[in-house]
């Protein structure tokens, strides 16, 4: 039998391409301490992807895999899935800024959103609402991510998402 394996994705969000949208100084510093931990607890160093820029050098900061676009946070989330086996503890974390658009379709399965809208994590490369195609430029809508931790449960994994954003009470599931 396999032993169960530690998994993360630390997506730490600090600044992002569109300068309307504000920067912020803790998400570098929120991945640095979780990843310290994490390696200090258990979690093998290689088990343990980094999503971020701006990360000082040095023995006890992660190296960052890529910087936290879209692109890259949907991937981290697809190979999270790819590597989970049952029994395996999986860890999700995002800092940076989230907000609110209007709820895009849903499949009759699925409960309608609080207030009729959908939470959204922005990563470095999100834009401004694009009324046409009725959602925010590159965010990650909440339907996507609860998607993506049930692939990775589906495996037997356990999973904990830990975000840290506005407007993320929903963000894993419906608000129902």
């Amino acid at each position: 039998l396999a032993q169960a394996k530690k998994h993360a994705l630390l997506i730490g969000v600090a600044q992002y391409d569109d300068p309307s949208i504000r920067s912020l100084s803790g998400p570098r510093n929120d991945v640095i301490l979780l990843w310290r931990y994490l390696t200090a607890n258990g979690f093998d160093a290689t088990d343990v992807r980094v999503l971020a820029e701006g990360l000082p050098q040095g023995p006890t900061i992660p190296t960052p895999f890529a910087p936290p676009t879209r692109a890259q946070i949907i991937d981290g989330l697809r190979d999270l899935a790819a590597r989970a086996q049952a029994g395996d503890f999986v860890i999700v974390h995002y800092s940076g800024h989230g907000t609110t658009q209007p709820e895009t379709a849903r499949s009759a399965a699925s409960s309608p959103e609080a207030g009729d809208r959908d939470q959204v994590l922005l990563p470095k490369d999100a834009g401004a609402y694009d009324k046409e195609a009725r959602t925010i430029r590159n965010g990650v809508v909440d339907d996507e991510i609860g998607d993506a931790l049930d692939a990775i449960r589906a495996k037997g994994a356990t999973v904990w998402a830990i975000v840290d954003a506005c407007h993320a009470g929903t963000v894993t599931r419906s608000g129902a």
